[in-house]
């Protein structure tokens, strides 16, 4: 009787670490993609991966000089997660803009998405970082833009980094599945011998 109850303790025992404390393996892998869209001085505009950038839009004059008071840029930036996010960690949307000083103040405004506006101050060459909201990531596009508020500047770069994380699918460990099946084979030498 005594060797019987030791017995089933021990598949029990068994079955419960193999169900509550084999760690999982499963654990999240970061990832960082970004999204860029460059302004040369020619006209036009790259993007960075191919297909990252849609529905670019602006106000009058060339495409990368912002002329004057109220002309602006916008686009949008197309973000594919491969594998799929599961938690977006961070973001940087960051604007590198020129100044040509003819003006001797030159004034900017820009626009994210979920952020709304943003007064950037007096414009010089260099780069700007904005706030990105991480909740409108998800759905792999993100609107931003920029307008002058007074004189005239160039837009050059415009990038989106996102750092995020996906979870792999849950696959069992060898070890969880050695531990469950010795607890199942136990029960079932168990209840062939109860049944002698």
């Amino acid at each position: 009787m005594q060797n019987k109850f030791q017995f089933t303790c021990l598949i029990i025992f068994s079955i419960f670490l193999s169900i509550f404390f084999i760690p999982n393996s499963s654990v999240a892998v970061s990832y960082s993609i970004y999204s860029e869209i460059t302004f040369p001085s020619e006209g036009g505009f790259t993007m960075a991966p191919a297909g990252s950038i849609d529905n670019v839009h602006h106000g009058w004059g060339s495409l990368n000089k912002l002329e004057g008071t109220g002309d602006y840029i916008y686009w949008e930036h197309l973000l594919n997660y491969n594998p799929p996010a599961s938690l977006i960690t961070s973001a940087d949307l960051t604007l590198n803009l020129s100044d040509d000083n003819d003006c001797f103040w030159e004034f900017g405004f820009a626009w994210t998405e979920g952020q709304g506006w943003d007064f950037l101050g007096e414009i010089d060459t260099g780069s700007y970082a904005l706030n990105v909201d991480l909740g409108e990531l998800y759905d792999g596009s993100y609107y931003a833009g920029i307008g002058s508020a007074w004189g005239d500047f160039y837009l050059d770069v415009a990038k989106l980094t996102v750092n995020y994380e996906s979870s792999p699918s849950a696959v069992p460990e060898p070890t969880t599945l050695f531990l469950l099946g010795t607890g199942l084979v136990g029960i079932g030498v168990f209840r062939k011998k109860s049944k002698k």
